[in-house]
């Protein structure tokens, strides 16, 4: 009876979690733990949540395999998945809570609720054969404005390091990061602008 009591008010309370969030940049926890004032207890829940799905979503950003109808059913699939665990843990006042930070503070939180306001295009990484030694290259190609992120994460999707942050204006860009403090392996760096995303590949050698 608790457990259909739980699952009934995870699906009566959704809340809408994007993949921008997920492969965004920072965990449910990292964005709204201290807002919601998680116990230890909801973290660790929560935090579970999003390992055991962070294979996953790394696949289907990374697939070559997989064509774009898919990978977006799959995903709308995991982010409900994602949003009916996270919604059974917290309680009523944090799920309101919660929708209010979402509705206000969408950009500020990373967790953009609808179309991002500027596009992020034509991303690629350079050496173009993906593999690097002490440097990458980012370009890409921005339709407006925005504030542009690059972190690094493992193939298991586990986060190692920010390359950059920062505003750029519209047009093509050119980034040079340094990945010396990288120890030899495979890498996936995750391009973040607003609810937008894409994830590149490369081999420190």
């Amino acid at each position: 009876m608790k457990y259909l009591t739980t699952l009934l008010l995870a699906l009566c309370f959704a809340i809408a979690l994007p993949l921008s969030a997920q492969q965004g940049e920072r965990s449910f926890v990292e964005v709204y733990g201290s807002q919601l004032k998680l116990s230890a207890v909801q973290r660790n829940n929560i935090n579970k949540i999003e390992a055991s799905l962070a294979a996953r979503y790394e696949y289907l950003a990374t697939s070559s395999t997989t064509d774009e109808a898919t990978r977006k059913r799959a995903t709308r699939e995991l982010d409900a998945m994602k949003a009916k665990g996270i919604n059974a843990i917290l309680n009523a006042p944090q799920r309101e809570q919660l929708r209010e930070l979402q509705r206000t503070q969408p950009e500020r939180q990373g967790m953009a609720m609808g179309a991002p306001r500027a596009s992020l295009t034509d991303a690629k990484l350079l050496p173009e054969q993906g593999l690097a030694h002490n440097e990458v290259t980012l370009t890409f190609d921005l339709a407006e404005a925005g504030t542009v992120r690059a972190a690094v994460y493992t193939v298991r999707g586990q986060y190692v390091m920010d390359l950059f942050e920062e505003e750029r204006a519209a047009g093509s860009h050119r980034i040079e990061s340094s990945i010396e403090a990288l120890p030899k392996g495979g890498y996936h760096v995750r391009l973040s602008l607003g609810g937008q995303s894409t994830t590149l590949r490369f081999i420190k050698r």
